[in-house]
């Protein structure tokens, strides 16, 4: 038997049918990408105590580890809720760092890191290429996630263990309006356990993306709001 729909059949025009149509936009945007899905992690994060109470748009930036030159699962998965928040009328920025911990680096990497910076703000190569990203989106280059360096928000997500650190430090920010997206126990380079199990009592809202992180991040004591996207 055929496996594709409409094998065999032809439209009126003569032309082989391929079977139904996915429609899309004046653009050519498939309209799923246009109007998605409300799921629970998109109403929960958005009805947490807005930044501006008497408005519906808000200005999300999502704290990413480094730059987007290569693909990561993690990564896809930000630039998909990045996507659907535009979709929705939401501001979206995502925040790319030169270099994270820089007083900490031995000289030679410090090094590194400044022509890393450099070599971004020439090339523009810190980009996701690889993933199309829905058109407003903006990618920002920084030397790094301190406070001075990000742009201003209304709401701020965190996506690793070393990004909720920064985040935690930024004194403008209230609790309410710092998330911290937890897609995985990330007890590897360059986080210990220890520091992956007190970034989760951080004081911000906690997202997690399945029940067994949920359990563990509410064995730890002193965390936000917990929600789950499952």
């Amino acid at each position: 038997p055929d496996r594709h729909p409409g094998s065999g059949r032809r439209s009126a025009d003569g032309r082989p049918d391929t079977g139904p149509k996915r429609p899309r936009g004046a653009s050519g945007t498939p309209q799923a990408l246009l109007r998605p899905r409300r799921d629970r992690f998109f109403t929960n994060f958005l009805t947490l105590q807005p930044y501006h109470p008497h408005s519906t748009m808000q200005h999300i930036a999502f704290l990413l580890p480094a730059d987007a030159s290569t693909p990561y699962g993690g990564y896809k998965v930000v630039f998909e809720y990045a996507n659907r928040l535009t979709a929705d009328g939401h501001k979206v920025t995502i925040v790319y760092p030169a270099s994270f911990w820089f007083w900490r680096k031995s000289i030679r990497k410090k090094y590194r890191s400044i022509r890393r910076y450099l070599t971004g703000l020439r090339r523009r190569d810190y980009t996701a290429n690889w993933f199309r990203l829905a058109p407003g989106i903006e990618e920002k280059w920084v030397w790094s996630l301190n406070e001075c360096f990000v742009p201003k928000a209304d709401i701020y997500v965190a996506t690793a263990c070393w990004t909720a650190g920064y985040l935690k430090r930024y004194r403008s920010v209230s609790p309410q309006n710092k998330f911290y997206l937890i897609q995985g126990y990330e007890v590897w380079w360059p986080h210990t356990e220890k520091q992956v199990l007190q970034s989760y009592r951080f004081p911000m809202q906690k997202i997690v993306i399945s029940e067994w992180l949920q359990q563990i991040v509410c064995e730890m004591e002193g965390g936000g709001k917990l929600r789950t996207d499952t």
